[in-house]
């Protein structure tokens, strides 16, 4: 195994780990029939790396979002 391909893994194995306990507690959310409130999304580190991967911030979002529902309820 080369250094890169061992960095990769134990980066994978990094977000594994910080990801899994949200996965079950979202898994068992679902069972009961919620869903993730924005909050929790947003703080999910694989939502992270979405948002960064298309130049999206947290804050423009959040942005977006509030202009959205200025706009729907003055509508």
């Amino acid at each position: 195994m080369t250094y890169k391909t061992a960095a990769v893994t134990a980066n994978r194995r990094t977000i594994f780990a910080q990801t899994l306990p949200r996965a079950q507690a979202a898994a068992e959310r679902f069972k009961r029939g919620g869903e993730p409130g924005l909050q929790e999304l947003l703080d999910d580190p694989i939502m992270h790396r979405l948002l960064a991967s298309d130049g999206v911030t947290r804050d423009h979002l959040l942005a977006l979002i509030d202009d959205v529902k200025a706009r729907l309820e003055a509508a």
